[in-house]
């Protein structure tokens, strides 16, 4: 009879636990007590460690079932010998053709496709346990949560941060926006400065454009090298005091290039200024590690890493969550609220109200899954060197042709062949490549600023990943011989 009071005891604490924890909407973390109907909703690891202590002295014990992922060991990528073709077979869009022809698909640097393993992961979600996260108290619900971050560990080790300072968004932008909604605007102000490369995209000029318009500030852009990167020694030349942030692209969407970015970082800090890294184009084609480079922010988005579109990723460093000011608000976000005030919950989730990309995340932890069971970054870098250098040499054989990319030299890694004709305009080239189901980026790429630098002309992109063969090359080399050597 003693043993049943005191489980009895234990269970109405238990529901009176549930019912006062309701209202932190789910938290960070949460467990089901098995055998009980009523969940406990713990809003952090200090909240269940309290009730696990509470629960033991009234006879419970504390041998609850949790299902929020753990912190998992630092990420290894694949070590063995990479099977270029077999891996090209597990992505579907390659067994389609188009007037005749295969896809010759040399447009990743856009954005790349989707191997059949991310796609089957997103379809899983829709078709069996399409829910909210971090809200339903029913199985699925708790199974979607439980996918949503454990897919947030996995992007913490896969650049190598904490899991706290991994932040989804709709997609690089919107990393970059919000970066400068929650620290810059609060952080610079008139006659403060902002430095940028001259070869950024638009998402990394833009915003910090119009944040100096708004605040009287100082925008700043640092030329390239003949090598087409930043510098540090010409870096250095414009950092001063008065510089608070540098916005820099690590890996050129133009060129291919690749700039020194723990030495910007380095210098940059060393005039108090942060550093956030475009890192929409490297986060594919090389190991990154946040803490090595340690920078402040770094953006980059799903679709460009064999994952699907609507999702991003903000690492912002732990360091400076405190700096962080909240500019969207509504649901998910908050522990509790009355009428004069808001509790908010910790980083990251502070920052991530309403109903996420759900099935988007969940692609971008099928992707990383991808990425670390099939892909070496060091034998993918040779490859798509390979191939840069094979379209490359061809092209410096056809007269009219200028090659604004730089052609990789020994050692070196490009994953691009950027060009222009003096005697056909890019969008025509594109658009005959089109007819020969060969899909190429003509345009100014996002960066207009740097063409009108070049002469104002549109170029042609073709870019390349571990999928693209050379029999691609040589189609792409062939079309365009028939095209300009006419």
């Amino acid at each position: 009879m003693k043993k049943i009071l005191s489980l009895l005891a234990a269970l109405v604490f238990t529901q009176a636990q549930a019912k006062e924890l309701d209202k932190y909407d789910c938290g960070q973390h949460y467990c089901r007590i098995p055998g009980n109907k009523s969940s406990g909703i713990f809003r952090d690891v200090l909240i269940k460690k309290i009730f696990d202590e509470r629960a033991f002295k009234s006879g419970a014990g504390a041998d609850y079932e949790f299902s929020f992922p753990q912190e998992n060991q630092e990420f290894t990528s694949f070590q063995g010998q990479m099977n270029f073709a077999e891996l090209r077979s597990f992505f579907p869009i390659f067994k389609t053709q188009s007037k005749g022809n295969s896809l010759t698909y040399l447009d990743s640097g856009a954005t790349a496709q989707m191997p059949q393993s991310v796609i089957d992961e997103i379809v899983a979600y829709y078709a069996t346990y399409k829910s909210n996260v971090g809200r339903g108290m029913y199985e699925f619900a708790e199974h979607a949560t439980s996918k949503f971050e454990e897919a947030r560990v996995k992007v913490a080790r896969f650049i190598g941060a904490k899991k706290e300072e991994i932040v989804f968004t709709s997609g690089a932008t919107a990393s970059i926006n919000l970066a400068a909604h929650i620290w810059a605007d609060c952080h610079i102000g008139a006659g403060d400065e902002i430095i940028v490369s001259e070869v950024e995209h638009n998402a990394n000029f833009i915003p910090w454009q119009q944040l100096a318009l708004k605040k009287g500030a100082v925008l700043k852009r640092v030329p390239l090298s003949d090598k087409g990167v930043v510098e540090v020694e010409t870096l250095k030349q414009y950092l001063c005091k008065k510089t608070k942030l540098v916005a820099i692209t690590q890996q050129s969407n133009i060129l291919g290039t690749i700039s020194d970015i723990a030495g910007i970082v380095s210098a940059a800090h060393a005039v108090g200024a942060k550093v956030l890294v475009d890192g929409a184009q490297s986060i594919v084609h090389r190991k990154i590690d946040v803490k090595a480079l340690d920078c402040d922010f770094f953006a980059f988005s799903a679709h460009k890493l064999f994952g699907p579109t609507g999702v991003g990723v903000l690492y912002i460093k732990q360091a400076i969550f405190d700096q962080c000011q909240l500019c969207n608000f509504g649901g998910g976000m908050v522990y509790s609220v009355s009428p004069e005030v808001t509790e908010f919950k910790g980083m990251p989730h502070r920052l991530e109200p309403g109903t996420q990309p759900i099935a988007q995340v969940i692609g971008l932890g099928a992707a990383i899954d991808f990425i670390e069971k099939n892909i070496n970054f060091e034998q993918a870098q040779e490859h798509e060197t390979a191939l840069v250098l094979k379209l490359a040499t061809a092209l410096q054989e056809i007269p009219g042709v200028t090659i604004i990319s730089p052609v990789p030299g020994l050692g070196e890694h490009n994953s691009m062949v950027t060009f222009t004709s003096d005697t056909i305009h890019a969008y025509d080239i594109a658009e005959y490549l089109s007819e020969r189901n060969v899909a190429v980026r003509a345009g100014f790429h996002c960066a207009q600023l740097y063409h009108d630098k070049l002469g104002g002309n549109a170029t042609v992109r073709a870019s390349f990943t571990f999928y693209n063969t050379f029999d691609e090359v040589d189609f792409l080399i062939e079309c365009l011989k028939k095209l300009l050597l006419v």
